[in-house]
């Protein structure tokens, strides 16, 4: 499986000091050169160092351990969740049909 860690880029650092692996589901090579790479989220990460090779970032990490939810409070995150997901689902419907095929 390949996979790559992300991080928000920060002007003092280079790049913030949490981030999230992601893993690479497929990727598409673009005519000028680029590749639109297709990646899903998984585990979240705190940088202990950072890094440069060939010119990329790099760092050494620390996976963060997700705290237990307690079943009270499930309903609440449900709720949560929920109006999440509408938001998101009417941003993407917002945007153009070009922008959307790459999205789906």
């Amino acid at each position: 499986t390949c996979s790559f860690g992300m991080c928000q880029a920060q002007a003092d650092t280079g790049f913030s000091d949490f981030g999230c692996m992601l893993t690479i589901r497929g990727s598409e090579d673009l005519p000028d050169g680029r590749s639109l790479i297709d990646a899903v989220g998984g585990r979240r990460f705190k940088v202990l160092r950072r890094s440069q090779r060939d010119g990329y970032n790099t760092a050494d990490i620390e996976y963060l351990q997700d705290q237990q939810i307690a079943t009270e409070d499930l309903g609440i995150l449900q709720v949560f969740h929920d109006q999440v997901y509408q938001m998101a689902l009417s941003w993407f419907r917002h945007l153009p049909r070009f922008n959307q095929q790459y999205l789906h």
